[in-house]
């Protein structure tokens, strides 16, 4: 092995160290509503999945990475709220297969350091995630009528969320990306 493969082996795993560091920091942002006064579903979730899917070549990892972190807050935020550890919460699978279609999405991002396509997924995870776990909600739980007036009633109900959401999509989305652009300038590699 001469000394550009073992340089970019080296660079290889302190990028996936940064990496799955940034993920796991960002999902520790998820506590910030019990420090300051935001709102609790200011959430960096969607960024971390959508960010997992365009950096991380390993597919497994991918997928592992993301779900595990938020998992994992989840079990922490549970017992905040409930002071008792639940592994799932009612309707989690809405919510997780969502996280799964942004990471499938994030892997469609050819331009990793471009601002429109990154912007256009962050609206679109934002979306995707508006319209799958509100209907969740309306198919899942008894607090709707199951009509189509009922659906219309819980994406109305959920509509004051929705600006939330967008803006912390956004705003943690810009984060990761951007810290990205600095990885791939400091440790250079084609792929994650």
């Amino acid at each position: 092995m001469n000394n550009n493969e073992v340089n970019l082996k080296a660079n290889h795993k302190q990028r996936m160290i940064l990496l799955v560091i940034m993920v796991l920091s960002t999902a520790c942002l998820r506590f910030l509503p019990f420090a300051f006064p935001i709102p609790f579903h200011f959430s960096p979730v969607n960024a971390i999945a959508l960010f997992s899917g365009a950096y991380f070549a390993n597919r497994f990892q991918s997928f592992l990475v993301p779900l595990l972190s938020i998992w994992v807050s989840d079990l922490f935020l549970n017992y905040l709220y409930m002071h008792q550890f639940q592994p799932f919460y009612s309707g989690f699978y809405w919510q997780y297969g969502t996280y799964i279609l942004l990471v499938i999405l994030g892997s469609f991002l050819t331009s990793k350091s471009r601002v429109t396509p990154i912007v256009i997924s962050s609206l679109s995870a934002s979306l995707l995630f508006f319209v799958i776990t509100n209907f969740g909600v309306w198919f899942s739980f008894n607090m709707y009528p199951k009509t189509f007036a009922g659906l219309v009633l819980c994406y109305e109900a959920a509509i004051p969320f929705f600006k939330t959401t967008l803006i912390s999509d956004m705003c943690f989305t810009t984060l990761l990306f951007g810290i990205a652009v600095w990885v791939n300038k400091k440790y250079p590699l084609a792929t994650a």
